[in-house]
């Protein structure tokens, strides 16, 4: 949490944490309460060790189930990052359905929000129209990004790039259509050596309630032969597939 907030504010934080009594934003046809939001305490770090501490001393708060930690997390992550600097690299950080959106993915994993998920500056546009520049991912994710979106046509249109893809820490949040799930391996040294990635342990927990226990993956990529088309694959094989 405190490298998610650092990152995002390059160098500073600012930390949103709940009011246990003070309600600071009156409700009003502009603005619904939703029990997080009217009694937000907003607290500035420009030390790394204080943040760290008070983070420490509050994550009950992060860890309630149910809780805020989604809200308190994005609303600190875009403080932290500035308005005058968010607003200028973002879409809608939540659509319409309530789901977030790439620019908090990118937000939260880079610290700079962007629509595209690409690797760096690409142009869009065409003889009759001026380039367009679409700023994507500009350095190398600490945590990686895996998505599937029912096919592989849909998939390779997210245009997702290696900076992603091939994250500087060995942990990828996966998404798949509507799920979630984390895929990761407990070898930090995975993503520093080609040579680790021939045999190594992968584990994925799914946000469906209906996984009770986490699942262990070995994948081997010596020898690797390409899967009969007619043979079907599962979901988690064509996400990993796609790294």
């Amino acid at each position: 949490l405190a490298d998610i907030i650092w990152r995002a504010g390059s160098g500073q934080g600012v930390l949103c944490l709940p009011s246990k009594s003070g309600v600071y934003l009156p409700e009003s046809p502009q603005f619904n309460q939703d029990g997080v939001t009217e009694k937000l305490q907003l607290v500035p770090f420009g030390k790394w060790d204080e943040l760290v501490t008070v983070l420490r001393r509050y994550i009950y708060i992060f860890q309630e189930e149910p809780g805020p930690a989604v809200l308190l997390l994005l609303y600190s992550a875009v403080l932290s990052r500035g308005l005058d600097r968010g607003l200028t690299n973002r879409s809608h950080l939540v659509s319409f359905k309530g789901s977030i959106s790439n620019s908090v993915l990118c937000l939260l994993m880079t610290g700079r929000a962007s629509p595209y998920l690409h690797n760096g500056v690409q142009y869009r546009g065409d003889e009759d129209n001026a380039a367009v520049a679409e700023t994507g991912v500009l350095i190398r994710s600490p945590l990686g990004l895996l998505l599937w979106m029912g096919n592989e046509e849909k998939t390779q249109a997210a245009n997702l790039g290696s900076r992603l893809k091939t994250p500087i820490f060995p942990v990828w949040l996966v998404i798949c259509c509507d799920q979630t799930g984390l895929l990761f391996c407990l070898d930090r040294a995975l993503m520093r050596d080609y040579r680790n990635e021939y045999n190594f342990q992968l584990h994925y927990f799914t946000s469906s309630h209906y996984q009770t226990s986490e699942t262990i993956l070995n994948i081997s990529t010596r020898g690797f032969e390409e899967t009969d088309p007619e043979l079907p694959l599962s979901t988690l094989d064509k996400i990993i597939r796609t790294k």
